[in-house]
């Protein structure tokens, strides 16, 4: 009995253990697979605000590169709270990577909580550059992870307080890279600590003796 018994402690340690500490793949707010076509650019903040329907950490900032042939300029981009409040920003160049149809930079970990909304948005400048808005043909797919609100606009650099009044994003200025938050742990320890006394209380119904030294 006492040999199934520290195999079921060290199963139930293995199993918080590897919730708190496997690494999450990176997951996108936004993909397209086909760009469509264009016929607009000029001097806006062009974004959408979105709603997580997790718990979410965003780790980069994306700007849409029309063709994948580069950016002309580099790019601010910004995560504000609905009233203005300015979370994290970054700054996207044609040097950054390419991933998709957008080019990323990151930042440093932002936790955004579900059922908060946010919005994102990014700057274009009155160079041709990538953001065009689209004519048709665009396929967009954007993450069950994610609700999109609507789209936000403004003329100039600055939060895009605007409201297009639709969740429809045209154009697909800006997106971002995230994984789902991971648990803490004292969440994770927890988990453990409430096994290990369902145990307990199981063999000491049998009159077993049970003895566990928890050290935090």
């Amino acid at each position: 009995m006492q040999k199934a018994f520290v195999w079921a402690v060290y199963i139930c340690a293995q199993i918080s253990l590897s919730l708190y500490c496997s690494p999450a793949d990176a997951d996108y707010a936004m993909t397209i697979n086909n760009q469509g076509t264009f016929s607009f650019n000029g001097n806006w903040t062009l974004g959408y605000e979105f709603s997580p329907n997790v718990n979410i950490t965003v780790s980069s900032l994306g700007f849409f590169d029309w063709d994948q042939d580069g950016l002309a300029q580099t790019h601010d981009i910004g995560i504000w709270t609905t009233t203005g409040t300015l979370l994290t920003s970054a700054a996207v160049s044609g040097a950054d990577p390419l991933d998709g149809a957008f080019r990323y930079s990151g930042i440093s970990d932002l936790d955004l909580v579900a059922g908060n909304n946010y919005v994102i948005g990014g700057y274009n400048y009155t160079v041709d550059d990538a953001v065009r808005s689209d004519v048709g043909g665009m396929n967009i797919t954007t993450s069950p992870d994610i609700s999109i609100v609507d789209g936000r606009w403004i003329g100039g650099l600055a939060f895009p307080v605007n409201s297009t009044g639709s969740p429809v994003v045209y154009p697909p200025t800006v997106a971002f890279q995230y994984t789902l938050a991971v648990p803490e742990p004292a969440s994770a320890g927890s988990a453990v600590v409430l096994l290990l006394f369902m145990l307990c209380r199981k063999q000491n119904r049998r009159g077993d003796e049970c003895r566990v030294n928890i050290k935090i």
